[in-house]
This record gives structure tokens, sequence and C-alpha cells, in this order.
């Protein structure tokens, strides 16, 4: 668990994995998300694919693109590979043929876009089955989703009910054009950070419930029936390559879900049930920036209230068409930039977006107060280290905030019981441990 720069209700960041996914061609390569997903973003520890190359929409060769561009077009990104007629042959007109729900067929079977078309298929140009991974979902397009990375890495967000408090429930804003919910897909992780290859050895437990609730000025309100969820009947399921943590999933809800207005805003809850192996959980993968709003509720109530807001967006797809978010899950508070400057009006994800106008750290709150925002700590350097005595009365409780703390560490310690050299840590703060009796420590 990570807790950052938490203070009179600041952002906190909990029970996220970061995964690294590598490679852009067609809806993947390897261990990669699909190809449909939408671009990588810099300022969410993804590195954007930015080579131009070639794209196949379908058995069309077309320069100019890069591996997003590339994948928002629904095609199949081949890279420096050329067309004609610097190319003699045209690399998209044999390619990979998807026959049903996670099925890649190539080769002797379907060589070319018509002969895929004949059998029913969905062609793409380019590829083959041995790179190319076919959806498990049947509407996994951009109308219906609201999908991942086209290419470098994201996060997993633990939301798993398994536990003694109930465990944590995570859930996403959206817009349906449709009135029923019936089917949807979603990509599940399987992860313990103390136990990676025992997790990794089986898919997540087949246990999904999931909720769907009406908008309550940007958290889950009223829930609809059926009340408490229902459990998703899995109907497909893949790894996404290799010794992936992340798989995709497509299953149906026994009761449709009726959504009484189309065009507002809804949210849909999904949790998993992990307690397997090693005590391994179930994550919901990050999906790709859509109004950056998402809600995390972890004390086992059920309940959502304006604390629980996240910036990250989920994963996931449904059979009722998706409009836009925007509009969904505005939530302003006010931002703190370093040291005692507060902008009121603003958005988490505005806040703390590290390629955005304020970097700063965030809190809900309407009249926007400098006295508010936080100065440099006191113990912001080594050589002002707050003194912690009293151990030998027992455990001590230290409170601090280390949100306009400075950048140093041991490169810059030169003096007295501050020298040392090593790393440099970002919101450091300083403290120094007065041993009133021998034996263990313990700093958590």
């Amino acid at each position: 668990m990570i807790v950052s720069r938490k203070g009179r209700v600041w952002y906190r960041m909990i029970d996220v994995v970061v995964v690294a996914v590598l490679g852009c061609a067609g809806r993947a390569v390897g261990g990669a998300p699909s190809a449909l997903e939408a671009a990588a973003h810099a300022n969410r520890g993804s590195a954007a694919i930015e080579q131009v190359g070639t794209c196949c929409l379908e058995d069309v060769c077309t320069p100019g693109y890069d591996c997003c561009d590339c994948a928002a077009a629904g095609g199949f990104f081949l890279g420096l590979i050329a067309c004609p007629p610097e190319n003699p042959e045209n690399p998209c007109a044999y390619g990979a043929c998807c026959v049903g729900p996670g099925e890649c067929q190539d080769g002797s079977q379907f060589d070319t876009r018509d002969e895929c078309l004949q059998a029913g298929g969905e062609f793409v140009g380019g590829a083959d089955c041995t790179i190319y991974r076919c959806p498990v979902c049947g509407f996994e397009d951009l109308g219906h989703c609201q999908l991942g990375y086209c290419g470098g890495g994201g996060v997993m967000l633990m939301s798993d009910r398994s536990g003694p408090d109930g465990g944590g429930a995570r859930a996403d804003d959206f817009r349906p054009s449709m009135s029923t919910v019936e089917r949807i897909c979603w990509s599940p992780g399987y992860f313990n950070p103390s136990t990676e290859e025992e997790c990794a050895e089986s898919p997540p437990p087949d246990d999904f419930v999931a909720r769907f609730f009406e908008d309550a000025g940007g958290v889950p309100g009223n829930e609809l029936p059926p009340v408490g969820g229902q459990t998703i009947e899995v109907e497909y399921k893949m790894r996404r390559g290799g010794a992936s943590r992340v798989w995709d999933y497509a299953g149906r809800l026994d009761i449709p879900v009726v959504l009484p207005n189309p065009g507002d805003c809804y949210w849909m809850e999904i949790t998993g049930l992990g307690e397997g192996p090693g005590g391994c959980r179930v994550y919901w993968a990050q999906g790709r920036d859509a109004n950056q709003h998402s809600a995390y509720n972890r004390d086992g109530s059920g309940t959502y209230e304006l604390e629980d807001v996240y910036f990250y967006d989920l994963q996931f797809c449904a059979d009722t068409a998706l409009a836009s978010s925007d509009g969904c899950g505005r939530v302003p508070g006010e931002c703190c930039t370093c040291p005692g400057v507060c902008t009121p009006d603003v958005t988490q994800f505005e806040c703390l977006n590290p390629e955005g106008a304020y970097y700063g750290v965030w809190a809900l709150g309407g009249t926007c107060d400098p006295n508010n925002c936080p100065g440099v700590p006191d113990n912001d350097d080594c050589l002002n280290a707050q003194v912690i005595s009293g151990l030998d009365q027992g455990d001590v409780v230290v409170p601090f905030q280390n949100i306009c703390a400075s950048t140093d560490g041991g490169g810059d310690l030169s003096e007295g019981d501050c020298q040392g050299d090593g790393e440099q840590f970002r919101f450091d703060v300083w403290y120094r441990c007065i041993a009133e009796l021998g034996g263990d420590l313990t700093v958590s």
C-alpha cells in the first residue's frame, strides 16, 4: 500500500500495482493490451509509441501512422515495413482471421481478406496468429468500450471483496446510449507483490460480481436493481500473452440491468474474490484516459463518498453503446502548489497531472484558503531531523506531512550524522531516533 500526500483529505493512492506492457502491433504483441485500445500517455507511467510506419487497414497498406493512431483506426501496425510501390508486394494482403472470441486462424485456413470474410470472420491484414490476439469480447470497439493502452504500460487497481473487512470495491462512470446492459467485458489481474510467480500460475477465480449505480454528484449513488449485484457468468477468458498478469474476460448478466435515462451518468462496479495461493488478490486493469475519474470503496460498506474518488479510468466494454463520459465525475476542489499557493475549482486530475498547469496537491473543498495549503515541513532537511523519543514507554505515533518537502538524499549529506551518499528522494522528511532501550525497532 502506498499512501501519498494525505492531509485534509488529500489525494491518496492505495492498492495499485504497476504493470509494464511492451509492444504495439494489431490488437496485441505478446502481453500487450488490445491495439484498438487508445493512446498511451506519458503522465500515466506509459511510454508513448511515437514511431511512424505502416498501418494495415484490412488489406489496404497505409503509410504515415504511428502505433496508436493505427490502433484507433482499427488497423494493425507493421512498423517500418514499406507499402507499394517501394515494396513490390502488399504486406497487408495476407493476414489473420478472427473466427470467434479469442480464435485466430491464418495460413492454410484463411489467407486473404475475401477468404476470411466468406467464412464469416474478421480479417486483420499483416498479422499472423503467433503474435496476434483476437479479442474475446464480441463488441470490442471504441463505441462500446473504455479501452486500455495500445502500447507502453499502466497499472492494475485492486477490486477484491475478500478479507475480514469486506475487501475493497472499485467502480467507474460512463454514459450509456441505450437503456440496458446484459453483456460486459473487463480485464482483471491476479496478483500479490510478495508472491508474484505463484499468482501468475493460475487465472483469477471466476467469481465476479457486478453492481450498477446512478450518479450522485461524482460518486456512485442509488444502486440499480438487483440490489447487491449479481454474479457475472463468464463466457470467455484469455491471458494477454505469456505469463502476463492481465486477462481479458467476457461475461453475461442473468438479469439485464435497466438504465432508466440513457445519456445520463451511471457507474459500474466489478469485484472479484481472491484469497488464492499466497494471498493473491483480484485487480482491475487501468483504462485509457476518458474523464480521469473512478471510485474505490475500501471499507467494505458498499457505499461511496467523495473521499473515494480516484483519477484513474478502468478498462471495460458494455453491450450498450457508450456515449462520451464528458461531464461525468467533475468534482472540483482546491489545488495547492508549494508553498502555500491555492487555486479553487480544480479537479483532482487537473491538479495532480505532472504534465498539466499545476502538479500540486488536491483536496475537496469550496473556498480556497492559502492558509490551508501546507508549507515546507520543519524537518525537510537532514540537519533539521525531528527527534523521536519515548520509545521506552511503548509505541510512538508520529504524525507527518511531506507535501511540500524537497528532493534530497545521500548525495546532499555532508555534515555530522548526515554524511553519506546514495539516491535522491522526492518529498522526503527526516527523523532521528534515540534508542533508550536495546531491541527491535519496527517502523510502519
